[in-house]
């Protein structure tokens, strides 16, 4: 005997047959109810009365539902019969609209709080792609403008496509299509620019109210950054710091798995000043510190914990532990022809010191 459990009840089955059927009150809200204790693994009043009825009439009994095991039912497999809702006085119609009605609730249940920031600032990272792209054809396009003129922007093509955006927007009146055309490209280019700066001032306000502790050691953006790429603030805060040490580096991570190339010393946070500017024998080691302390402040934004300041200046310290071996030269190699360099003498073994 088969013990058979649909959205609407329960029934017991015997070779294709329904022998008993318990179905569940034809009320939307309790039919809910039932399901979603089931998926919880509970088991509802109508499954044990008619277990407890179908044991005591002496039936073995089997499903193919595992919740059963608990009751110690077995588990079967096998062929089912079609059961509709209609023929219990319950609207089939129920099931799709329950479906979506439990799906949606689940995911806000599952809502990250940061989902705000983290999509501001893929949205963001889209703008920025995008006003490359444009600004590279501006800068193509700008055939009126004097090499000597050119060379005079020293901040990159990105500065050099915003001002001639700015040039072009002033322009007064233009009669040939191809500079209208022009004109609009420009337009383009500063909306873009002007939508960006004022996502970014949006991420930073929302990001230093949401993350205070990941914004106090490395900024809101790029702790918005890091929230993003980790794929939430509770994913991030449940990573080990060795893998926030590399998160946006995974493409060279994964190089390093294939090739056995070096693996990489450090994704995103390459972007914050310490790390970048350290020389590049201590950039593994700013770039340890720093994981060590942001895995830190992830859990306690997670847990809504205010910012903590002792937490930022351990970092410094550590930070200007570092510089000041930087200051005194770094890594020391020993002398050529040094005992350091030289294998063990006749008569000595190696020996290793911790």
């Amino acid at each position: 005997m088969d013990i058979v459990t649909r959205w609407f009840g329960v029934f017991a089955v015997d070779t294709g047959k329904i022998v008993e059927s318990r179905p569940f009150p034809p009320d939307r809200e309790e039919i809910k109810k039932r399901w979603l204790a089931r998926e919880r693994g509970e088991i509802t009043v109508e499954e044990k009365r008619l277990v407890d009825e179908m044991r005591a009439s002496g039936s073995a009994l089997k499903s193919r539902d595992p919740r059963f095991r608990s009751m110690g039912i077995p588990q079967s497999s096998g062929f089912l019969p079609t059961i509709s809702p209609s023929n219990y006085g319950v609207n089939p119609a129920w099931e799709r609209e329950l479906l979506l009605e439990i799906g949606l609730e689940k995911l806000k249940e599952l809502k990250d709080p940061s989902f705000q920031a983290s999509e501001a600032i893929n949205a963001i990272s889209d703008m920025e792609s995008a006003m490359n792209l444009l600004g590279e054809r501006l800068v193509n396009w700008w055939v009126d403008e004097e090499p000597s003129d050119l060379e005079r922007v020293g901040d990159g093509a990105n500065a050099l496509a915003h001002k001639l955006g700015e040039r072009v927007v002033a322009e007064g009146e233009m009669s040939p299509p191809i500079s209208e055309a022009r004109r609009a490209l420009a337009n383009l280019y500063m909306d873009l620019k002007k939508a960006r700066d004022a996502m970014e001032a949006a991420v930073e306000l929302e990001a230093g109210e949401r993350f205070p502790n990941l914004s106090l050691l490395v900024g809101p953006l790029l702790a918005a950054r890091l929230v993003a790429k980790a794929g939430g603030l509770a994913r991030l805060a449940h990573l080990p710091s060795s893998t926030v040490q590399v998160i946006g580096a995974e493409r060279a991570f994964f190089d390093h798995l294939r090739t056995g190339g070096p693996p990489p010393k450090h994704g995103l946070i390459f972007m914050h000043p310490a790390v970048h500017g350290a020389p590049s024998f201590q950039k593994g080691k700013v770039a340890r510190t720093l994981a060590g302390k942001l895995s830190i402040a992830a859990r306690r934004d997670l847990a809504g914990s205010p910012p903590l300041m002792e937490l930022k200046e351990s970092m410094d310290r550590r930070l200007k532990d570092l510089e000041g071996k930087k200051r005194a030269g770094g890594r020391q190699s020993p002398r050529r022809g040094s005992q350091a360099n030289r294998g063990p003498g006749k008569g000595q073994s190696h020996r290793m010191t911790y």
